[in-house]
């Protein structure tokens, strides 16, 4: 009988580099000692040039810079950050293109 593979976990890294920047700059700015409105926040992520007009990392873009704010304010770990912001990429890779 064949062993059944153990599933990878996916990790940030293991994804598009547009979806990778998004991650990196949430967390480092996450880490500021400043706190970045949402909408500034959202400005900032929209200059990366690895982010194409039309593309379906603004699925995720949006979720991941209010989870960064947000948690920020609250004043939540960063590794419920990561965890969730995980979670925001995972789902909005599944968002069907129009």
């Amino acid at each position: 009988m064949q062993k059944m593979q153990k599933m990878q976990k996916p990790s940030f890294k293991s994804y598009d580099e547009a979806t990778r920047y998004i991650t990196e700059e949430c967390l480092r700015i996450y880490q500021e000692k400043d706190t970045t409105p949402c909408a500034e926040l959202v400005l900032h992520l929209l200059d990366a040039p690895q982010l194409k007009m039309h593309c379906p990392q603004h699925h995720y873009l949006i979720p991941a810079a209010m989870l960064t704010s947000a948690y920020k304010v609250q004043g939540r770990p960063v590794e419920m950050l990561q965890a969730d912001l995980m979670e925001a990429m995972m789902r909005a890779k599944n968002v069907l293109p129009a």
